[in-house]
């Protein structure tokens, strides 16, 4: 099977109630907005984000692509602490202390403190506004 250059091998969608603020949190992380799809009413409905060679999209809660099947249902219907368990998200970033900070001041649950990993990395976890986790990683 031939790779497409530039286009990630996998892309997560997150769902989240709001691609604005969306938007806004996630390049709070380094992603930029590539583009973005409004629904007949003019909201967003789909965001496309990049950082480096990594791909995000976004989709509201109340669109979907699959819509009336089971899994679409409970995801739509689901809290935000809830939509993501068992998935978690990792983040390469230069300046892991920058991080950290940003996700403090924006009062946001930090799920393990920042340390240092026997694989040299210093990491940290923390959950995002829309319910997913999140591991920042400064590789040494």
């Amino acid at each position: 099977m031939n790779e497409v250059v530039g286009v990630p091998t996998i892309i997560p969608v997150l769902a989240v109630e709001d691609i604005q603020e969306a938007i806004a949190f996630y390049s709070q992380l380094g992603f930029s907005e590539v583009f973005s799809i409004p629904d007949q009413s003019g909201n967003l409905a789909h965001a496309h984000l990049r950082k480096g060679d990594s791909a995000l999209f976004l989709g509201r809660l109340d669109v979907s692509h699959y819509r009336g099947q089971r899994r679409a249902e409970a995801i739509r219907g689901s809290r935000s602490i809830d939509r993501g368990i068992g998935i978690t998200l990792i983040l390469q970033v230069d300046r892991l202390e920058d991080v950290y900070g940003f996700v403090r001041r924006e009062n946001l649950e930090v799920l393990a403190e920042p340390c240092d990993e026997y694989y040299g990395d210093r990491v940290f976890f923390f959950l995002d506004p829309f319910g997913y986790e999140w591991k920042i990683s400064q590789p040494s």
